[in-house]
């Protein structure tokens, strides 16, 4: 295990961080549990007392060797609650518990109290403390940080002299400022702001989709004809294939759920193609089909088909020009100085937007759409066998060494006889 510093790259988010801090933090909020955690003791000290503290002191295990890179210790059988832990909780040796409490430190998880410059889980004495979220506070004032420092010094040191009676005095006097002057909850306050999705309209929304969509899980309402994965029969894969000549109800009415939808289906595909043809506007999904080719398509490719795009749509005079904005078409022009696979997304965006608002109701009430819901396929449900179990048996071809060569004679299918007759 090598030591990982947990700093991020610069103008990275702190979501993307490296996987094994949130293991570490993890294993923080597991050593806090009240109940299966480390145990904590409070240090007392001249003035005050540090609550939360743990001792980071182990003894070594007896006759026991340390794995390879790491040194054998020997440690103080007084306050080892870190490292017991850490070897109970992860079956690990008490070398490599002592290793990875000395990451832990130089991550910033936990540090020492005596010695804060050392961040290693030292086998003496030493307690240790959580570390807590200080560091947002010396990001917010860290442009008058030094004069906190120096406040901060002053006011320890004055209160050092004080009496005890005054101590006390003082203390109830803070808590009860701050009892009083609260500082305002603005968080809170600005999420009251917000826009919420009542439960009534989002239960709506669930129900609707699940009773839209209900007809359609093969989980929830099975497989029509029948499973081809518990009957063997095939013929729902044949009728639900990319290309069919009559494609079934449910997959009909499937396209009315969303444009997205009709896309994905090449049977629906090509019969929206079919429609737009009739309205004299089958370029615009010419052109998406063009667009998505481009996307999916081979890096090597890319300047062709940019080019190739631009002059049968986009040209002035092309032979299937489609039509976009101004603004759309300046942008897509200029992206086109160093083609990439993803300069015509907003041209293919707007086309799509166009479709969908104009073109697609149109289909819907179409009679080409009628037509099909008409002459869909409803299939019936096959009749299920007494005995599932008992499958037919599947045949597979020959062995080619039974089978007969021309010019020789056809193996007998009857073995030889015991006497040696032929």
């Amino acid at each position: 295990m090598a030591t990982v510093t947990g700093c991020t790259p610069h103008g990275r988010s702190s979501r993307m961080q490296r996987p094994h801090l949130s293991k570490m933090e993890r294993m923080i909020v597991s050593m806090q549990d009240p109940d299966q955690g480390v145990k904590m003791r409070s240090q007392r000290l001249l003035i005050t007392v540090i609550p939360h503290s743990v001792a980071g002191e182990a003894r070594g295990h007896p006759g026991g060797a340390g794995r390879r890179g790491l040194r054998p210790l020997r440690l103080s059988r007084a306050g080892r609650e870190v490292v017991e832990w850490l070897v109970q909780k992860f079956c690990i040796s008490e070398e490599e518990a002592l290793h990875l409490g000395t990451l832990l430190a130089q991550h910033g998880y936990i540090y020492p109290l005596r010695e804060s410059r050392d961040l290693t889980l030292r086998p003496d004495d030493t307690p240790y403390r959580f570390q807590e979220h200080y560091a947002q506070l010396h990001k917010k004032i860290n442009h008058a940080w030094d004069l906190v420092v120096m406040q901060a010094r002053e006011q320890l040191r004055a209160a050092k002299q004080r009496r005890k009676g005054d101590r006390l005095v003082i203390s109830c006097q803070e808590q009860t400022y701050w009892l009083v002057n609260k500082p305002p909850i603005e968080r809170f306050r600005k999420a009251l702001g917000r826009n919420r999705v009542k439960s009534s309209v989002c239960l709506e929304a669930y129900l609707k989709f699940s009773s839209q969509h209900g007809p359609h899980d093969p989980i929830m309402s099975g497989c029509l004809p029948s499973n081809p994965w518990i009957t063997d029969d095939v013929t729902y894969w044949a009728m639900n294939a990319p290309t069919v000549a009559a494609p079934t109800k449910l997959r009909v009415e499937r396209w009315s759920f969303s444009f997205r939808e009709l896309l994905d289906d090449p049977v629906g595909r090509g019969h929206f193609m079919d429609f737009l043809q009739k309205e004299f506007s089958a370029e615009n999904l010419s052109f998406w089909e063009a667009c998505e080719e481009l996307r999916f398509g081979g890096q090597a490719q890319v300047p062709a088909l940019v080019d190739t795009v631009y002059q049968q749509f986009l040209a002035p005079g092309a032979a299937r020009w489609v039509n976009i904005d101004s603004r759309t078409m300046e942008g897509t022009l200029e992206g086109m100085r160093q083609p990439h696979r993803y300069v015509l997304d907003a041209a293919q965006l707007h086309i799509y937007m166009l479709m969908k608002k104009d073109s697609y109701p149109r289909f819907l009430k179409s009679d080409i759409y009628k037509g099909l819901l008409e002459d869909a396929v409803i299939p019936l449900e096959t009749k299920r066998r007494a005995f599932p179990f008992l499958r037919k048996p599947l045949h597979s071809s020959p062995s080619p060494v039974l089978q007969s060569t021309p010019g020789e004679p056809a193996a007998t299918s009857a073995p030889a006889g015991g006497n040696g007759e032929q």
